[in-house]
C-alpha cells in the first residue's frame, strides 16, 4: 500500500489534533454514601458487537449538601477486536458525522477520545480494510463518571474481486479495483487504487447497487451509494430510484475507511429497501456498477469517469457480455447490464432475456476434421490492432476448404493469450448498417477458447459451427459456410479489431486500392458497423471493396461495367468470331454476344453455367442454357434477339443464387442446318497463361467444369485449378 502519512493527518497529526481538544475532567465534589449501578448494553447493525457500559450514581448526601457539580466532559474509549478476540491495530475510529476527532487503535486494539463534550447523542464508527464496519451511538446517559467505554467486535470480510483485474477511474490515474464482500448484516466494498492516482477528499465514490431483477433502468430496487473521500460524513449520499428516499443517518452502520490507495465502504443491508420492497440478506444476489467523480478536475467543473468490465485475458463471463452488449461498459443507468454476483459467489451478468448468463462448457466443433493448419490461405498485406496487440495482427484468408471460411491471424508477440479479436463477417450485399440480418461477430480467443458469436438480425447458430486453434504466432479460425447460409463460392464482407486492455481497429494500409478506398469512405478505417466499408473477400481469396451505394469495384477493367472477354468463339461459322461480355446485374447475370454479322435462326449459342464448387464433371449445380437466334422464350431467362446482338440476362432466382454469387461459366455455337458445333479457347487474358498451365491448353471445355472461367463477385475473372482450387495470382 501507499504511505498512510496520507491518512488522517497521520499519527502525529492525530495527537496534535486530540491534544488541541483536551481539557480537564471536573470531579464530583461530594462522595457517594450508596451506590446503584445499571448496566446497558447497545448491539450494533451487524453480527459483531459493540459494549458501551453506564453506570448511575445516585447519591445521598447531609442537609448541609446542597449542591454537586456536573460532568460536562467524558472520556470515551474501548477495543476493537476481531470474532477470535484478537485486537485489530490501525482500525480507524471517528466522532461525530463530522469526524472532529479521529483516532487509530494501539497495538492491543485500544482507543480514547479524551475530554470531549456530548451535548448530544453522536455516532462513533469504526473501520479497517479488512473488516465490516460498525457504528454505535453515544450520549451523556451512557457515562459511568466521566467515562464512556464502547467497544467493538469486527467481522472480517472475505472480499471477491468483481473484475478480476478490471478498474475504473482511469480516467483520473486510479485504476482503482473493485471487491465486495457479504457480511452477516451489511455489504463491504473495497477500491484499491493501483495506479498513479490517490484517494482523496476531491473524489466521490458512486457506488450502484441492485437488489431486483434486472430492469432496463433504474427503479425502487437500484440504489447509488455516494461517500466522499474524507473522514466527514456530512456529505455523503444514498440515491433511491424511488418516491421514498431515507438519508444514510436514518439507519445507523454506514461506514467508511479510506487512505492514500484503499476506499472501503460499509453498506448495511437495511439501507437497501424501501416501501414494501424486503430488506436483503446475507446469501442474495446483488447487480454491480461504479464510478468516480472527481469535484476538481477541468479546471473545477467536475468529470466522472466509470467502469469497463474487460480484462486480460478476459474471462468467459466478459467475453460473453461483450457478445450480449457490444461493449464492456457497466452503464450505471441501465441496472439490466450490472455486473451480478450470486450469493454463492459467482459472478456473472444478466442478459438481454433477462435470464443470468450461465457458463456452458464448450462441446467438439462440428469442424474438428478439418486441420486449419494446412489450408492455403492469402495474406490481406494490412495490419490491425496495432494499439492493443504490439506491432499488430495480420490477417490471412483460406477458401480452400468446402465446409468453411478460415482465417488466420499472425502475431509478433510469444503468445496469444493476452488477446482476442473481433472478427466481423457480412455474407450479403454491402450495405450501410447491419440491419438485413447477414452480418454476424466473432469473439476469436488467444486462448484458443471456443469462439462466441454476436447475430445482428440474421438467424443464431451454436459455435460448435466454428473452430478455434493457437499454433505459436497463429491463431486460427473457422466457420461452417452451412451456419452462415451460404456456400464456399461466395463472397464475403470483412473487418477486425483486436481486444486486450481496450478495442483497436483496422485502418487500412497495404492493399493497392487503399487510395481510391480512402477516398470515396472519406478515410481507411474498416468501420464494424457499416457493412459497405468492409473489404471483400472473393472465392478465390483474392480482395476487392464497395463503393457507398454497395456496388462492386472489380479488380478488373470494366467497360460500361461489363467485364469484356479477350477471346471470341464460333469461329468456324463466323470468320471473326463472336465477341461477348458478361457482370453481375442487378436481377441476373447477364450475357451479350455480338457476331459481325446476324445470327441464324437454324444457329443457337450454349451457355454452360456452374454455380457450385468446382468438380471434374458436370453436377447439380452445373446447367445448359440453349439460346436460340430466335423469339423462342427460356424459362427463367430474359433473352432479346436484335440481329448480330443477343442478350441474356439468367435470372438468379433460376440459378439459385444470390447477385454477390460466383459463377463459372463456358460457351459454345450450334449450327442445325450444318449439323456441327464450335467453342471457346481463351488464350489471350491475363490468366490465359496460368490457365495454359494448369491444364495444357486454354480450351474452356463445357464438360469440366472445373475448367470454367469463374466471374467472381465484383465481375472479374479467375479460375480453379485441376485440384479445384482458385488460382490465385
Amino acid at each position: 500500500m501507499k504511505s498512510k502519512s496520507v491518512f488522517l493527518f497521520g499519527l502525529a497529526g492525530l495527537a496534535l489534533l486530540l491534544g488541541a481538544c483536551q481539557s480537564s475532567l471536573t470531579p464530583s465534589s461530594s462522595e457517594p454514601t450508596s451506590t446503584t449501578t445499571s448496566l446497558t448494553t447497545s448491539t450494533t447493525t451487524s453480527v459483531a458487537t459493540s459494549t458501551t457500559t453506564s453506570v448511575t450514581t445516585s447519591t445521598s448526601v447531609t442537609s448541609s449538601e446542597t449542591s454537586s457539580e456536573v460532568i460536562t466532559e467524558f472520556v470515551i474509549a474501548g477495543t476493537v477486536r476481531d470474532e477470535a478476540s484478537n485486537p485489530i491495530v490501525d482500525a480507524v475510529v471517528t466522532l461525530g458525522d463530522d469526524a472532529s476527532q479521529a483516532t487509530m487503535t494501539d497495538s492491543t486494539g485500544a482507543y480514547e477520545f479524551e475530554a470531549e463534550e456530548l451535548t448530544e447523542a453522536l455516532p462513533v464508527k469504526v473501520s479497517h480494510p479488512l473488516f465490516f464496519g460498525e457504528e454505535v451511538i453515544v450520549s451523556a446517559e451512557d457515562a459511568v463518571g466521566a467515562d464512556i467505554e464502547t467497544s467493538f467486535t469486527l467481522e472480517e470480510a472475505t472480499y471477491i474481486d468483481l473484475g478480476p483485474d478490471t478498474s475504473f477511474g482511469g480516467k483520473f490515474s486510479l485504476n482503482a479495483s473493485y471487491e465486495v464482500a457479504y457480511g452477516a448484516n451489511a455489504i463491504a466494498v473495497r477500491n484499491t487504487a493501483a495506479g498513479s492516482g490517490e484517494w482523496a477528499d476531491n473524489l466521490k465514490l458512486e457506488i450502484y447497487i441492485d437488489t431486483g431483477t434486472a430492469t432496463a433502468g433504474r427503479n425502487d430496487t437500484t440504489f447509488v451509494v455516494q461517500p466522499w473521500a474524507k473522514l466527514s460524513y456530512e456529505d455523503d449520499r444514498i440515491n433511491y430510484y424511488a418516491a421514498e428516499r431515507p438519508s444514510l443517518a436514518a439507519i445507523p452502520g454506514f461506514v467508511k475507511y479510506f487512505e492514500a490507495d484503499v476506499f472501503q465502504v460499509t453498506i448495511p443491508y437495511a439501507l437497501l429497501s424501501v416501501g414494501e420492497n424486503p430488506v436483503p440478506v446475507m446469501g442474495d444476489n446483488f447487480g454491480f456498477s461504479i464510478g468516480v467523480w472527481n469535484a476538481t478536475y477541468n479546471a473545477g467543473a467536475g468529470d466522472w469517469d466509470g467502469w469497463g468490465w474487460w480484462s486480460s485475458p478476459a474471462t468467459d463471463a466478459q467475453i460473453a457480455y461483450n457478445a450480449a452488449y457490444g461493449t464492456n461498459f457497466i452503464a450505471p443507468e441501465l441496472s439490466n447490464r450490472y455486473v451480478w454476483l450470486l450469493g454463492d459467489g459467482t459472478i456473472t451478468f444478466a442478459e438481454p432475456d433477462g435470464d443470468l448468463w450461465v457458463y456452458v462448457p464448450p462441446v467438439e466443433s462440428s469442424l474438428e476434421e478439418i486441420d486449419l493448419a494446412t489450408l492455403t490461405y492469402h495474406s490481406f498485406n494490412s495490419a490491425f490492432g496495432g494499439l492493443q496487440v504490439p506491432g499488430g495482427v495480420t490477417p490471412h484468408v483460406s477458401r480452400t476448404s468446402d465446409l468453411a471460411l478460415s482465417m488466420k491471424f499472425v502475431t509478433t508477440q510469444a503468445s496469444w493469450t493476452p488477446y482476442t479479436i473481433e472478427f466481423f463477417l457480412d455474407t450479403g450485399s454491402a450495405t450501410a448498417s447491419r440491419t438485413d440480418g447477414t452480418t454476424w461477430r466473432f469473439n476469436v480467443f488467444g486462448t484458443g477458447n471456443v469462439a462466441t458469436i454476436t447475430s445482428y438480425g440474421g438467424t443464431a447458430f451454436a459455435n460448435t459451427e466454428t473452430k478455434t486453434t493457437v499454433d505459436g504466432s497463429n491463431l486460427y479460425f473457422a466457420v461452417s459456410y452451412e451456419a452462415l447460409g451460404i456456400s464456399n463460392t461466395d463472397q464475403v464482407g470483412v473487418t477486425f479489431g483486436a481486444l486486450a486492455s481496450g478495442w483497436d481497429g483496422w485502418g487500412l494500409s497495404g492493399v493497392p486500392f487503399v487510395t481510391a478506398y480512402e477516398t470515396e469512405k472519406g478515410g481507411g478505417f474498416v468501420a464494424p458497423e457499416i457493412p459497405h466499408k468492409y473489404i471483400r473477400v472473393l472465392s478465390d481469396g483474392s480482395l476487392t471493396w464497395t463503393l457507398n451505394d454497395g456496388s462492386f469495384v472489380s479488380r478488373d477493367t470494366l467497360v460500361s461495367d461489363y467485364r469484356v472477354l479477350e477471346n471470341k468463339f464460333g469461329l468456324k461459322f463466323f470468320g471473326s468470331g463472336i465477341e461477348f461480355k458478361a457482370r453481375h446485374g442487378a436481377t441476373g447475370i447477364e450475357f451479350v454476344f455480338t457476331a459481325p454479322s446476324d445470327f441464324l435462326t437454324v444457329q443457337k449459342l450454349e451457355l454452360f453455367i456452374d454455380t457450385g464448387w468446382a468438380n471434374l464433371g458436370q453436377n447439380a449445380s452445373t446447367r445448359r442454357i440453349d439460346i436460340w437466334a430466335n423469339s423462342d422464350p427460356i424459362t427463367g431467362v430474359e433473352k432479346t434477339v436484335d440481329g448480330a446482338v443477343i442478350s441474356v440476362n439468367v435470372l438468379y432466382e433460376t440459378l439459385g443464387i444470390s447477385a454477390t454469387d460466383q459463377i463459372g461459366f463456358s460457351v459454345g455455337i450450334w449450327d442445325d442446318g450444318i449439323k456441327d458445333w464450335d467453342g471457346w479457347g481463351y488464350g489471350d487474358g491475363a490468366i490465359s497463361a496460368a490457365y495454359n498451365t494448369a491444364y495444357a491448353g486454354t480450351f474452356i471445355a463445357p464438360e469440366n467444369a472445373n475448367r470454367y472461367i469463374r466471374l467472381l463477385s465484383d465481375d472479374s475473372l479467375s479460375f480453379t485449378l485441376s485440384d479445384f482450387s482458385y488460382y490465385h495470382a
